[in-house]
């Protein structure tokens, strides 16, 4: 029963891996969608998704900085997400 119920946690884990993969990209997704729809050429989607990824990128830049300069511990999203999963599969 132990072995069944720790093969479910598993399965139920690498679902909310994807779950936060999904919410990452969530949307970039919906800036295609948009794109397909409206049937906008290739520079839109460069702009767009390559806009929102170089924000993000920028945004935990700054973040960095600002928590340096108040001498405080600021660990960036990805880093935390990846520790938790990497965690989670180290106990085993």
């Amino acid at each position: 029963m132990n072995k069944l119920l720790n093969f479910i946690g598993n399965i139920l884990y690498i679902g909310m891996i994807i779950f936060d993969v999904i919410e990452f990209l969530a949307l970039p997704v919906l800036f295609l969608i948009i794109g397909l729809m409206n049937s906008f050429p290739w520079q839109y989607y460069a702009i767009t998704i390559g806009g929102y990824f170089a924000l993000f990128i920028v945004l935990e830049i700054i973040l960095h900085f600002i928590f340096k300069a108040l001498d405080k511990k600021y660990t960036p999203l990805i880093e935390r997400k990846l520790e938790k999963y990497f965690n989670k599969f180290s106990k085993k």
